[in-house]
């Protein structure tokens, strides 16, 4: 399960109205200073990829989520953070050990031994 909070539903609903109804598309990508990084993009509904998860957030909004990196996000929070610049997007994941000052980037925590 991935949690998103009522102010960024409705954030993802706006972005995606404003782009065509394209669904926001959320993916852990290789990058950044501790190796992987959150990804936004729009995903458009006829050709989304197999495997791909579509999650129905509560507004009608569609949030999109590759098979691999749902297995990552599994447990996380999206938030919406405020300030005088604009609104960005936030993953709080409880999987991964956030870099610090970088707040986009995270390590992915091991499983095991």
């Amino acid at each position: 399960m991935i949690n998103v909070t009522q102010e960024a539903q409705e954030h993802l609903l706006k972005a995606s109205q404003e782009n065509d109804n394209q669904y926001p598309r959320l993916a852990i990508i290789g990058t950044g200073c501790s190796g992987y990084q959150y990804g936004w993009y729009f995903a458009d509904p006829d050709n989304l990829v197999p495997g791909d998860e579509i999650i129905d957030l509560e507004n009608g909004c569609k949030l999109v989520i590759d098979d691999v990196s749902f297995m990552y996000l599994y447990g996380a929070t999206i938030t919406i953070e405020k300030d005088e610049f604009g609104s960005t997007l936030e993953v709080s994941n409880p999987q991964s050990d956030e870099c610090g000052g970088c707040p986009s980037n995270a390590s992915i925590k091991s499983c095991g031994p």
